[in-house]
């Protein structure tokens, strides 16, 4: 006898109820872990059919994978290499519309990472239209997520409050919001993300920029915790194996090698001075410059002879073989021991390298004008700029990137080169300057009518913001100069109070900051999965991001 049993139609209703409502609480959940907490109940319902069932299980997977995994950015080879993340749901089952909660994310922090595959205007919004369509198709099922509308441009306001001490300056109330705001992002993650290792969970060649962001904290201040978790850091770093020679062994270009090295001994260096061990590492990468990396070029110049090298190997490609405004980045922790202690061997080995830089700076070659610091010199010729057509242009790394295109880190090159006059008195180290900041200055007063052509002086001058910063430096050391004037009108704007005394635009820029960090405390956390891009989530709201026009409510921190 064939026995038939049949649910109650009462009970499949309670049922399908019931799964409508787990969903719809998974997918409203202002965080993954209470997610995971909706789709456990919806998986142990009695009767639940089997495909969602194994969706159900499925997407449980993932989301513990997204909340524990090691890697933070696990999922980005699959996007890169396949536009997308699949999860193994098909687009009618129910739980479909969850996945575009991470998918959008997962897109999202991978073109904040990689930004340069979609920097061409078109590119980026057609980039940021699929973003954004697939964050409204979740904000569609799930009106109540927070995190979905702040993606789209919907802040989440602050859980605490830091209200103004009585009496206090304006400027001063916004610089303390600022401080307090990043201290308890920075105490976010070594509460939530640093490991036994270490690691934070961005490899440890994105980790390891953490501490620029943390400069106001880590060194203004003296918190045993975050002191602590940078020594942790810093220690683990270099106790790798790739790093047995006091610098990485890993061969790319210098401003990736150098990283590691420069990011892990530079804040230690600051923060315990007086251990020896750091001032040791850091004459170990001078001998690697004197003995290994440079040469003497063509011209009887001291230069680094390539962009790309590691601790034991140089890359023999001549497209690579340049020397650039990128390179005092490997010996970062160098140049602060000789700033500290006058070291005369170093002093021998850096000026010779700076009189390379003299010189390139002086020569009008390949179009470029005299006055100039090119942002790459060849090697072995001494040529200005690299294999490239154009001496701004140097063509020494990826096709796509920008990083050693003119003016690149200039900034780098002209604090080495102050640091270098600090030292010895020389003059002539101040003239690549000098000549800079007549260009910049000439520029400012005599603006050309139409867009000026790229490798001329007059696109030099447009380009040269950054100049006035490095002459403050100077003037605030002592020195004189005839371009105090470039300083107030084109300095940022702690520097132009240093010499103006006029605290507006200070106060707007610590105001600014402080709004910045006042809001997404998530996007700055949790939400965070790339550690090179801790504070960058704000930049999806200018312009041509999230949306073609800009959010200007939204701003991004400026911890400088």
């Amino acid at each position: 006898m064939l026995f038939v049993f049949t649910i109650p139609v009462k009970a499949v209703s309670n049922i399908n109820n019931q799964v409508k409502e787990l969903i719809a609480n998974a997918g409203s959940a202002d965080n993954d872990e209470t997610r995971l907490e909706f789709l456990t109940k919806l998986r142990h319902l009695p009767d639940l059919e089997e495909q969602l069932k194994a969706d159900t299980y499925r997407l449980i997977v993932e989301i513990k994978r997204w909340l524990n995994d090691k890697s933070l950015s696990y999922f980005g080879i699959s996007i890169l290499k396949k536009g997308d993340y699949d999860f193994g749901i098909d687009k009618n089952s129910l739980l479909y519309p969850i996945t575009n909660i991470y998918r959008a994310r997962m897109l999202l922090w991978v073109t904040l990472e990689y930004g340069g595959y979609w920097k061409e205007g078109k590119a980026r919004r057609k980039r940021f239209d699929l973003i954004r369509d697939i964050f409204e198709e979740a904000k569609k099922a799930f009106p109540e997520n927070r995190l979905i509308r702040m993606y789209l441009g919907e802040p989440i306001p602050p859980q605490k409050q830091y209200p103004p001490a009585a009496g206090a300056p304006e400027w001063a109330i916004y610089q303390r919001e600022g401080i307090e705001r990043l201290a308890d992002i920075i105490e976010w993650w070594i509460d939530n993300r640093l490991q036994q290792n270490g690691e934070y969970g961005g490899d440890r060649d994105d980790d390891c920029e953490m501490w620029r962001w943390w400069v106001p904290v880590l060194i203004a201040f003296d918190d045993p915790k975050i002191t602590e978790a940078q020594a942790i850091f810093s220690n683990g770093l270099l106790a790798q194996k790739k790093m047995k020679l006091g610098f990485t062994k890993h061969v790319y270009d210098v401003q990736h090698t150098a990283e590691p090295s420069a990011d892990a001994l530079t804040p230690m260096m600051h923060i315990d001075s007086d251990n020896q061990q750091w001032s040791q590492r850091a004459l170990r990468l001078a001998g690697l410059m004197e003995f290994f990396w440079t040469g003497k070029n063509e011209r009887g110049f001291l230069q680094f002879k390539s962009t790309y090298f590691g601790a034991d190997s140089i890359s023999p490609d001549p497209k690579k073989a340049c020397d650039t405004v990128y390179h005092p980045r490997t010996v970062q922790p160098t140049l602060l021991y000789w700033q500290r202690t006058g070291d005369k061997r170093l002093k021998k080995l850096f000026t010779a390298w700076m009189d390379t830089w003299v010189d390139a700076a002086s020569r009008a070659e390949r179009g470029k004008p005299a006055g100039i610091i090119p942002s790459a010199i060849h090697w072995p010729d001494g040529e200005i700029g690299g294999l490239g057509k154009n001496w701004w242009k140097p063509e020494n790394h990826q096709p796509h990137s920008s990083l050693y295109v003119w003016p690149s880190a200039m900034s780098m090159m002209t604090n080495t080169l102050l640091l270098t006059h600090y030292i010895t008195r020389n003059p002539k180290y101040l003239e690549p300057i000098w000549s800079m900041a007549k260009i910049r200055f000439d520029y400012l007063q005599n603006p050309p009518e139409q867009s000026p052509a790229p490798g001329s002086k007059a696109w030099c001058g447009s380009k040269l913001g950054g100049i006035s910063s490095v002459i403050a430096k100077y003037v605030l050391l002592g020195g004189a100069t005839e371009f105090n004037q470039l300083i107030e009108t084109d300095a940022n704007p702690y520097i132009s109070y240093r010499f103006s005394g006029e605290q507006q635009l200070l106060i707007t820029a610590l105001r600014n900051n402080a709004e910045a960090l006042r809001i997404n405390f998530e996007g700055y956390t949790s939400e965070v999965r790339y550690t090179d891009r801790v504070l960058s989530f704000p930049t999806i709201f200018r312009e041509n991001g999230m949306y073609p026009s800009p959010i200007e409510t939204i701003r991004q921190p400026n911890t400088g």
